[in-house]
C-alpha cells in the first residue's frame, strides 16, 4: 500500500512538474491536459485506438519487467518483437488453407517461438561468453530490424510492390475486430491473460522463484543452490516470447501483414513503462494504458492546445524520474530506519561500587 501511495504520489509530482514547464514557455496547462485526456479517452473510437496501442505496449513492458525481475537488464525487446512478428506472418502465408480455429493460435505460437530463440540468443550469448545483456541485447536488436528489413526489399515482399510490406495474411490468421467501426481486435483480452500468466509465472512456478531469488541475490541463491545460468536461459525465453506475441498481435489484428517500421518503437518504450510498473504484472499494465492514452491524445493536445510532440515524451521522462526518484528515497529512508534499529546500543554504565568501611 505504501508503494501505491507513493507511486501515485509520484506521478501527480510529474504531472505538476510538466504543467509548470508548459506555463513557463506560455502554454496553458488546463488546456493542455484537458485535450491531452481527450485525445485518448474523449470518444469511443479514441478509447479504441488507445487499446489498440497498448496491447502490443503492455506485452512488450511484461517482457522487460520479467526480464529487469531476474536482474536481466533487458534491452532487446524490439528485435523480438520483429522476430515474432516475422514468424506470425511466415507462418500465416505458409498455411493459408488452414481454418480458423487453427491458423490464428498456430501462427501466434510460431510468433512466440521466433521471439523466445531470439531471446534465448541473448541468454545464452550472457551464459557462455559473459556477454554484457545491455550490449548484447542492443545489437541484436540492430540485427533483428535490418534483417526483416532486407527480407522485406525482396525474398518476402509483396509481389509487383514497392512498398517494403509482404502480402496480406490470409483471413483465417487475422483477429476479429471488437467492432466494425475501430481497428480493435478480439486481441485485447491477450495482454491480461499474459498479465495472469506472468503473475503465476513469478509466483507460483519453481522457475519463476528461482529466477527472482537469483535477481534479488545471486550469491545466496547460488548458496542455495540455484543455478544462474539457468534462470538467465529461463528468463529471456519467457521475456522473448512475450515479446514475440505483441508482434504476433500487431500482424494479425492491426496491419494484417508484415511492414517496415511495424515496431513503432515499441520494445524501447516498454522500458519506462515497465520501470513506472514497478515490474509488477497490475503495475506494468495500468503504466501501459496510461502511456497508450498519452500517445493516442498527444495528437490531440498538438492540434488544439498548440503544445509540441515532445512535450508528452518530456512528461513520460519526468514520470520516469519521479517515480524512480521517490523508490530510491523510500529505499533510502528504510535502509537509514533499519540500520538504526539493528545499530548495537551500548549497555548503561555501571556505578563504581562503594568503598567497604
Amino acid at each position: 500500500m505504501r508503494t501505491l501511495g507513493l507511486t501515485l504520489l509520484s506521478l501527480a509530482a510529474a504531472l505538476a512538474a510538466g504543467a509548470g514547464l508548459m506555463a513557463a514557455v506560455g502554454i496553458d496547462p488546463v488546456t493542455a491536459y484537458r485535450e491531452l485526456g481527450l485525445g485518448g479517452l474523449g470518444t469511443p473510437r479514441n478509447v479504441a485506438e488507445t487499446l489498440l496501442r497498448f496491447c502490443p505496449l503492455a506485452l512488450c513492458a511484461l517482457a522487460v519487467a520479467v526480464g529487469f525481475r531476474a536482474s536481466f537488464f533487458t534491452i532487446g525487446v524490439e528485435g523480438q518483437f520483429y522476430f515474432g512478428a516475422l514468424g506470425t506472418a511466415l507462418a500465416a502465408l505458409a498455411f493459408p488453407g488452414l481454418p480458423p480455429l487453427i491458423l490464428i493460435p498456430a501462427a501466434m505460437a510460431a510468433g512466440m517461438a521466433a521471439g523466445a530463440v531470439w531471446g534465448l540468443l541473448a541468454g545464452w550469448l550472457k551464459v557462455r561468453f559473459g556477454v554484457n545483456e545491455v550490449i548484447g541485447t542492443l545489437m541484436l536488436n540492430y540485427i533483428a530490424v535490418l534483417f526483416v528489413q532486407y527480407l522485406l526489399r525482396g525474398p518476402i515482399r509483396a509481389p509487383g510492390s514497392e512498398v517494403q510490406f509482404t502480402p496480406l495474411i490470409p483471413a483465417a490468421a487475422m483477429l476479429p475486430r471488437v467492432v466494425p467501426w475501430a481497428r480493435l481486435s478480439w486481441g485485447i483480452a491477450v495482454p491480461f491473460l499474459a498479465g495472469y500468466a506472468v503473475q503465476v509465472f513469478q509466483r507460483r512456478t519453481w522457475a519463476g522463484f528461482r529466477a527472482q531469488a537469483f535477481g534479488a541475490n545471486p550469491l545466496a541463491a547460488r548458496y542455495a543452490g540455484i543455478s544462474g545460468s539457468r534462470s538467465v536461459l529461463v528468463v529471456t525465453a519467457v521475456s522473448g516470447a512475450l515479446a514475440g506475441l505483441a508482434g504476433a498481435l500487431v500482424v494479425q489484428g492491426e496491419f494484417h501483414r508484415l511492414q517496415a517500421g511495424i515496431g513503432a518503437d515499441y520494445g524501447y518504450t516498454a522500458i519506462p513503462i515497465a520501470l513506472v510498473g514497478q515490474t509488477n504484472p497490475a503495475g506494468t499494465l495500468v503504466t501501459a494504458f496510461l502511456f497508450a492514452a498519452m500517445d493516442v491524445g498527444a495528437t490531440m493536445m498538438q492540434l488544439k492546445a498548440a503544445v509540441p510532440l515532445p512535450m508528452v515524451r518530456l512528461l513520460e521522462g519526468l514520470m520516469i524520474l519521479f517515480v524512480v526518484g521517490g523508490r530510491m528515497v523510500l529505499s533510502a529512508g528504510l535502509g537509514r530506519r533499519v540500520a538504526a534499529h539493528l545499530r548495537p546500543v551500548s549497555p548503561p554504565a555501571v556505578p563504581p561500587a562503594a568503598p567497604q568501611p
